[in-house]
């Protein structure tokens, strides 16, 4: 998910102020250490076989199994052909058996004996359930998503992995954005996130994003390891916010009003390629961010480029340099065969 931030100060006015806080640095980056998280390799999970269950749809005409739709209690009870009967909705789930009888059905749901009469219009009423169970969808206007229901929420092992330091702390290994970060027991990883990034929570509004950008870094063509100036690093920084950090922080936080106080690392920090720090106005509150581009490299030989964003709402519990020291080791990761 890429959301376009339309705000007045950026493309090239960030540009120029990024080129006019490099000027304020008291270092060189020849100077600077590069910071180099390993790069971590995993072996490859065995697939998950997921069950194919047939969409919902409603008994065709002249049968009796198919799928009928109570839209009062949002509850669908579904008859196969076998003789199983399963009614499903919200945190219901109850399986069991159904029979023709000359009132209509019986059913025995999870146990329990239930009756159900069929009308002249082929709906179901079920004994101590309100409402009818209704078998002509298109009449009443009932989609298969509506029967169906919300999709359920993806779970962190559909992208990767979530391991236990043994040290109060945990590491997740994000397989589709291809970083892995640890963090302390208390904070969560978030389920939903912008597309190609991995983000963890101190629930009190402040969170991390990884980003792996060796793509980015690829495309740009600026970022030399050996070569790079000051500028050059200051551009591709330039970009990463441009491109990826306030298109995140707009995802988690709705539209980018302002930003303010943008400045580049006056000192040549250890560990860092380039850093800058700055302050947003969003649409649900202000925060401080402190943005990192370092590298993370394989036993190979393979170099990662990692982007990492530490967001902190403005007079919050924390400050962007503690959470970023909370949240570390955020480096590369990728599958390898076993």
């Amino acid at each position: 998910m890429r959301k376009t931030i339309i705000v007045g100060l950026l493309g090239l006015g960030l540009t120029l102020l990024l080129a006019a806080c490099g000027s304020e640095q008291t270092g060189t980056a020849a100077s600077e250490a590069l910071y180099d998280v390993p790069g971590l390799e995993a072996v490859a999970p065995p697939p998950t076989l997921v069950p194919v269950t047939e969409p919902p749809s409603p008994p065709q005409p002249g049968e009796l199994y198919g799928s009928y739709y109570n839209d009062y209690l949002r509850l669908t009870l579904t008859l196969e052909p076998d003789g199983a009967a399963r009614l499903t909705g919200g945190a219901e789930e109850r399986s069991g058996t159904y029979a023709q009888t000359e009132e209509g059905l019986s059913l025995t749901l999870a146990g329990e004996d239930l009756g159900a009469e069929t009308d002249a219009d082929g709906d179901l009423t079920l004994t101590g359930l309100s409402g009818y169970f209704l078998r002509d969808w298109d009449f009443w206007g009932i989609t298969p998503e509506e029967v169906a229901g919300p999709e359920p929420e993806p779970d962190l092992s559909e992208r990767g992995e979530l391991r236990d330091n043994g040290d109060g702390t945990l590491r997740f290994l994000d397989y589709t954005a291809g970083v892995a970060m640890s963090f302390p027991a208390g904070m969560e990883v978030l389920v939903q996130t912008p597309e190609g990034a991995a983000v963890v929570s101190d629930g009190a509004g402040g969170c991390v994003i990884a980003r792996n950008v060796t793509a980015l870094r690829e495309q740009s063509n600026l970022w030399l390891i050996s070569s790079s100036s000051a500028t050059e690093k200051e551009e591709f920084l330039a970009d990463c916010i441009r491109d990826l950090v306030l298109p995140d922080l707009a995802a988690l936080h709705g539209k980018i009003l302002s930003y303010a106080n943008l400045s580049l690392g006056r000192e040549p920090l250890e560990g860092r390629l380039a850093d800058a720090r700055m302050r947003v106005n969003a649409q649900d509150g202000s925060y401080d961010l402190l943005v990192m581009c370092y590298l993370s490299t394989y036993a190979d030989g393979t170099v990662a480029y990692i982007c990492k964003t530490v967001v902190c709402p403005v007079g919050g519990a924390q400050t962007v340099d503690e959470l970023a020291a909370a949240v570390r080791d955020v480096g590369a990761v990728r599958l390898v065969a076993e």
